[in-house]
């Protein structure tokens, strides 16, 4: 089987739309008018207009490689290695993992003695283990690959292929914008199947009063609480009177415009439950674009001044930068931020959709009880293929 190498090689475009399309990614190439971010172009198929569907093409195979903003303005970290972020004196540590989407590969069906092999023990010997669940779980249904200018592809695992790539995670995210591909019935299945493998989660419901908690895990005498929210779900929205079932919010949109309700009942549930730190999946950003945009960094700095303590990002399916904010409510308090861990698993080869980030984390108690960060490191991982197999290495 000869794998794809990115999303262009399995989008189906009409002879009339190759016309329309192809003249205007050949002049944004040959100009260099998408070197950077297109500003003004929208990450959610449900609200694309025809070049920003154009400029998504174009990225999928010039991925963007400049911010819209002085980066270097930011304290970023840096790559392999580890920095010690408060001073921590208690023996108490408690240790976590962080990698990026979980998607679906032709070849994962053979791979359950080879994946995860060449990094078991950097990615999953620790107190929690995290990643985010790219699709839903459903027997019933097969992974839909096909792109169009109209639609979204339908992602899923089938519960034989998600017993391979659960490996040893502890936890899932499971807002992200493919969560409703398969409807109400996807969302029931796939959260049977994480309850049924001790998979905690967070970003899908079964009742209004569900989203508006957040996850509480207690591990090495810590009490962490998650909340996971997604930006979008590709247009298929649940109906009027169910749209608890997924933490949908406009995470895209400045703070001023984007409606935090939820996620601010969300932390006062947390808080009432008396957690010690509050981590945040964000699914977000945009696609194929190696840096976050301006609004997100600043709703990741208004999110950290609310009160969360670690965030998480994923959706743009590479790697981006990851910044350590230190906030105003608390001097000693520096929130780690990874804006997107990139794929760990994805179904193409192109380079730059295989690389993805491995974050390892230690948190700390103060002697007034409060709990920090101890220390942050990041490490580059590649989805490699052998043979009819996959495999997880470090790169």
């Amino acid at each position: 089987m000869i794998l794809p190498k990115n999303p262009l090689d399995v989008f189906h475009i009409d002879l009339f739309n190759k016309l329309r399309i192809y003249p205007l990614l050949w002049l944004a190439q040959a100009f260099g008018l998408w070197k950077k971010p297109r500003l003004v172009a929208s990450g959610d198929i449900e609200s694309m207009t025809f070049l920003d569907k154009v400029y998504w093409l174009y990225k999928i195979k010039h991925p963007v490689h400049y911010p819209d903003y002085d980066f270097m303005t930011f304290d970023w970290l840096e790559m392999n290695s580890l920095k010690k972020l408060s001073d921590v004196q208690s023996p108490q540590l408690l240790t976590l993992s962080a990698v990026g989407d979980l998607l679906n590969h032709p070849y994962l069906i053979n791979s359950r003695e080879t994946l995860y092999a060449d990094i078991f023990e950097q990615l999953f010997e620790h107190d929690l283990a995290m990643a985010n669940l790219e699709c839903c779980i459903d027997d019933q249904r097969e992974n839909d690959l096909n792109f169009s200018l109209t639609r979204a592809p339908r992602l899923s695992f089938t519960e034989s292929e998600f017993d391979i790539v659960r490996g040893g995670f502890t936890f899932m995210s499971s807002a992200c914008n493919h969560s409703f591909d398969l409807g109400e019935e996807g969302v029931n299945q796939t959260l049977f199947t994480l309850k049924k493998n001790n998979i905690q989660t967070n970003g899908l419901n079964r009742t209004p009063e569900e989203s508006l908690k957040g996850t509480i895990i207690e591990k090495a005498g810590f009490r962490l609480g998650v909340i996971c929210h997604t930006f979008g779900l590709n247009g298929h929205n649940p109906p009027a009177d169910k749209k608890y079932l997924v933490n949908y919010t406009k995470l895209n949109s400045p703070p001023a415009h984007c409606n935090l309700e939820q996620i601010k009942k969300q932390i006062s549930f947390l808080e009432n439950e008396n957690v010690d730190f509050k981590i945040a999946h964000l699914h977000w950003g945009w696609e194929h674009e190696f840096y976050p945009r301006q609004t997100q960094i600043e709703l990741a700095h208004h999110l950290a001044e609310l009160g969360i303590d670690l965030i998480i990002g994923h959706h743009p399916h590479v790697i981006q930068p990851t910044e350590l904010y230190q906030t105003q409510r608390d001097s000693r308090r520096i929130v780690p931020i990874f804006y997107s861990l990139g794929n760990l698993t994805n179904g193409f080869s192109q380079d730059f959709l295989c690389q993805s980030l491995l974050a390892t984390l230690s948190l700390g108690r103060l002697e007034d009880g409060t709990v920090l960060v101890h220390s942050v490191k990041q490490e580059k991982l590649l989805q490699q293929v052998v043979g009819d197999k996959i495999k997880i290495t470090q790169f």
